[in-house]
């Protein structure tokens, strides 16, 4: 039991060499195909959902501002 769990944690320490970077394939409108970095799509992904939350938080604050006057 010891030593399967320390050959699982020497193999979540060092991912192997050979593979490669994780990249996601996506077509264009053009049809060529063009790689994108999961990382950074992650981190767009990120930037988006803040700003919608932002958008939806601004939009709650304005609705109780004009309740507030009306």
């Amino acid at each position: 039991m010891r030593n399967s769990r320390f050959l699982s944690y020497e193999t979540i320490r060092s991912p192997p060499v050979s593979r490669k970077p994780p990249t996601l394939f996506y077509s264009t409108m053009g049809g060529t195909y063009v790689f994108l970095p999961i990382k950074f799509l992650s981190l767009l992904l990120k930037r988006i959902y803040i700003v919608l939350l932002l958008l939806h938080f601004l939009k709650f604050s304005v609705h109780k501002v004009m309740f507030l006057f009306s």
